[in-house]
């Protein structure tokens, strides 16, 4: 992230959509910002924590913010999807590790990552619509096995 926008600065951005009923329009007008401000890696845990914040929004599918993050695959952010699954799972999280589980093809870091989603689906804080994403997803790797 350059000298001239901090994490605090995503953060305030994020919250600045927090109300906005077109989040698809305004997380393309963010992220094109963040693009021409050359924001980085930095950036991917705030907007994994405002994702937890809020867990029952539709972010797009996949989203502008989704797309935005995994730029940095390779560089940390699956470090930082499994950070936030275990911290809060949402729906849109898990869909995110579960898009990591797809193009993993490496038997250990495949374990680990399918017992991050086997975890999430009876995680105590874990919403009902979180908990069942979990055990979806995970039914479907384990059935593809």
């Amino acid at each position: 992230m350059n000298q001239e926008m901090t994490t605090d600065d995503v953060t305030h951005s994020l919250a600045s959509i927090a109300s906005d009923q077109q989040l698809a329009d305004q997380g393309d007008d963010l992220v094109q910002s963040w693009l021409n401000a050359d924001v980085g890696f930095a950036a991917v845990a705030p907007v994994l924590r405002f994702m937890e914040a809020h867990a029952d929004w539709d972010f797009g599918t996949p989203g502008p913010l989704v797309h935005f993050v995994e730029r940095f695959h390779g560089q940390g952010y699956d470090h930082e999807v499994i950070a936030s699954v275990e911290r809060q799972p949402t729906k849109h999280t898990l869909w995110m590790l579960n898009r990591l589980i797809n193009g993993e093809r490496a038997g250990s870091a495949r374990a680990r990552l399918l017992g991050v989603l086997s975890a999430a689906a009876t995680a105590p804080n874990a919403g009902p619509d979180a908990a069942e994403a979990a055990r979806q997803f995970h039914a479907l790797h384990v059935s593809a096995s």
